[in-house]
Formats: structure tokens, sequence, C-alpha cells
């Protein structure tokens, strides 16, 4: 159950035996009640109901000694897990970020390979065009070819295009595995 994850073994421990000490505190107060209330009730006479008091209240304060005694280790053992807790934490945060910022590489260098091909292919449409139409009005790149509207927007108006339902996740998994 344990294996391999010292500091989870060590604060159960430490927990198991704080909660130990606790239950027998418990059971010291608890004798300590009833003798006090045998003593009370004349079930005891003094002597014994003294000593069964006495004893009840030695081991009270003896286990509140060893209760105080572990109390700081498992404050220490909490400390620790919970800053384990919040390491892995970070370090989950810092993975995602650095397979995002991957990603985003990715498609940063698929979007440059699409413009590219986009260019090219924009130039010989308008080469193609320009030989064929005789017009003065040619040498005019909207005479031959208009962005289509979502990109027109994204390139004047900065809006990004709207997304085609694929998740971003989905796209990043793609572009990677390119």
């Amino acid at each position: 159950m344990f294996v391999g994850k010292p500091d989870v073994l060590l604060d159960a421990i430490h927990r198991a035996e704080a909660d130990a000490l606790e239950a027998r505190l418990a059971d010291a107060q608890a004798n300590h009640a009833n003798a006090l209330a045998d003593l009370r009730a004349g079930k005891l006479d003094e002597a014994v109901g003294g000593a069964r008091l006495a004893t009840a209240d030695a081991d009270a304060a003896d286990l509140r000694e060893l209760i105080a005694a572990v109390r700081p280790r498992v404050k220490e053992a909490n400390r620790v897990r919970d800053n384990a807790a919040q390491a892995v934490r970070d370090a989950e945060r810092t993975l995602a970020r650095a397979e995002q910022e991957e990603a985003m590489l990715a498609l940063d260098k698929r979007i440059v390979e699409i413009e590219e091909k986009l260019c090219s292919a924009i130039a010989a449409r308008f080469r193609l065009g320009c030989e064929h139409d005789s017009s003065v009005y040619a040498r005019v790149l909207p005479r031959h070819w208009r962005p289509t509207e979502p990109l027109r927007r994204a390139v004047v108006e900065g809006a990004v295009p709207a997304s085609n339902r694929t998740s971003v996740a989905a796209v990043s998994q793609v572009i990677v595995a390119q």
C-alpha cells in the first residue's frame, strides 16, 4: 500500500501514533471519571479511590506529554505532505504549459507552411489571371483573388476565426504527432 512512498508511510505512522495516544488519553480520562464516580458513590474506600485517581491522573499527564511530543512530528509530516502535493501540482502545471507551448510552436510552424503555400497559390492565380485578362485592371490582385471573410477578418481586424468544433487539445496532438 505504501511501497515507494516513505513520506506517506511516515505521515501515516505519526498520525496513527497520535490517534492511539489520543485514544489512550480518553481511556485515562474515563478511568479518572469512573474512579471519581465510584468514590463518590461509596463503592471504593478513600485509599483505593485515591490510588485509582492518582494513577489515572498520572497516565493522563504522561499521555499529554507524549501527545505534545508527537504533534510537532505530525505537523511537520503534514507540512511535508502539503509541500509535496503543491510541488506535484506545480510540476503538472509546468508540464501542461510546456506541452501547450510545444503545440503552439508546432502550430506556428504549420501556419507558416500554409501561408507560404497560400501566397504561392495566390501568386500563381494572379499570373494566370493577368495572362488571360487584358484589362487595365488585370494587375489588381482583388480582381483575381479575394480572401474568405474569416481570413480577411483575422488579418485585417484581428478577429479570431470561428472554431471548426475541434478542440485545441485535439488539434495540438495532431500537429505534434506530425
